[in-house]
């Protein structure tokens, strides 16, 4: 008889967030959507004006969506309005003479359950106790993740492009001034060439010494200007990379999963700008073989 297996598929959960006011009428719609456990997300609540809620954004833990359904509730609460001390009212004298200044009013700002107008809600990560159950941690707002969660922005990754793009410009500016450096040695060779009134053999000597002082072999200047090409188009594609992955009307978090890729093509970028400079070793020799060229040309 035939053998079945058993493939296990995983089951979807789901995330539900009320949005209610302290009265519990619904403040908003719910939210709800279907996850599967390890899946991030990050639930931004809607603003309310005249109300803050508990929490201005939930978002999943380290591990991700439990493997359970969540069921959520964001409380919205009105802000108070400041109170100001009633000013009081000066004495009347008896006697003729200069009232009294009235006092200043103090304004104050008291609380509502703990909550001021002028809070900023924390933001609420959902995590599984030892049991499994989900339940909601505090994250401070002046904490900056460490890993970011979805619709998050990595300051790392920002960083890494900057540079790329910064070592992309060096290479082109490079590029730019080799290509005008050729066409100046071009130029001079067809006015020395056109001015020229030796003989063949003249012609052939001097050559072999206008060879001999180039900067760079052919072969060389071929393969470091191919280098900057590669460099150049490393950096359009960290800049378009950082577009795609990156949304900067979120929280900033360190680093996020395109970290390790943005350090790749950072470190990439580096090694081929080494080997498209120019070293120093080579700069002397090629100096010392054009004033080789120089002399023998002047004893011709």
């Amino acid at each position: 008889s035939d053998t079945v297996e058993w493939n296990p598929v995983a089951a979807p959960y789901s995330l539900v967030i009320h949005y209610v006011y302290t009265n519990g009428e619904p403040a908003a719609p719910d939210y709800t959507a279907t996850l599967y456990a390890g899946d991030a997300f990050e639930v931004v609540s809607p603003a309310i004006d005249g109300y803050t809620p508990d929490y201005r954004r939930i978002v999943s833990g380290d591990a991700g969506m439990p493997a359970r359904n969540v069921e959520l509730t964001v409380v919205y609460r009105a802000n108070s309005a400041p109170t100001p001390t009633p000013t009081p009212t000066p004495g009347t004298p008896s006697t003729p003479g200069t009232p009294g200044t009235p006092t200043a009013p103090t304004p104050t700002t008291p609380d509502t359950n703990g909550r001021s107008a002028t809070t900023v809600p924390p933001t609420g990560v959902v995590t599984a106790d030892a049991d499994g159950n989900p339940q909601v941690e505090t994250l401070a707002d002046d904490t900056t993740p460490l890993s970011s969660s979805e619709g998050s922005w990595s300051l790392l990754d920002l960083l890494a492009t900057l540079v790329t793009v910064l070592a992309g410009l060096v290479m082109a500016i490079g590029l730019f001034r080799r290509k005008r450096k050729d066409d100046d040695s071009e130029n001079e060779n067809q006015n020395e060439n056109q001015n020229a009134n030796d003989d063949t053999a003249a012609q052939q000597q001097r050559q072999e010494t206008a060879d001999e002082a180039d900067d760079e072999p052919a072969e060389t200047v071929k393969r470091r200007r191919i280098l900057r090409i590669v460099n150049v188009l490393l950096a359009v594609v960290a800049v378009v990379l950082l577009l795609v992955t990156q949304d900067f009307t979120q929280p900033m978090a360190l680093f996020d999963q395109w970290t390790l890729v943005f350090a790749i093509v950072l470190l990439v970028q580096l090694v081929l700008a080494l080997l498209a400079r120019k070293k120093k070793d080579e700069k002397d020799d090629d100096g010392d073989a054009a004033r080789e060229g120089d002399s023998l040309a002047a004893e011709a």
